[in-house]
């Protein structure tokens, strides 16, 4: 049975809806959850992008070999000079 446009679940309730079946909607509705936790992971992706990017100016300005070390030790930044040494 299908439903018309702006009934269901509410979800896409408006003069434009598609007109989906009611299964189909809660289907759709079932994975907002996911896009929404899809959507944070990649902005935080993006904003460690960007910090990444501001370190790499930081490290390069400097004359000497330097590094950044994560919570862990592992190595998160590193300049010029610590990568291929003084030539």
């Amino acid at each position: 049975m299908t439903t018309t446009a702006g009934s269901g679940c509410g979800l896409f309730a408006s003069a434009m809806s598609p007109n989906f079946p009611m299964t189909t909607e809660r289907r759709l509705a079932t994975i907002i959850p996911l896009m929404k936790k899809s959507l944070t992971i990649y902005s935080r992706m993006e904003i460690g992008g960007i910090s990444q990017e501001i370190y790499q100016q930081l490290l390069s300005s400097m004359g000497i070999a330097s590094f950044i070390l994560g919570a862990n030790y592992e190595v998160m930044a590193k300049n010029y000079l610590a990568e291929h040494g003084a030539e």
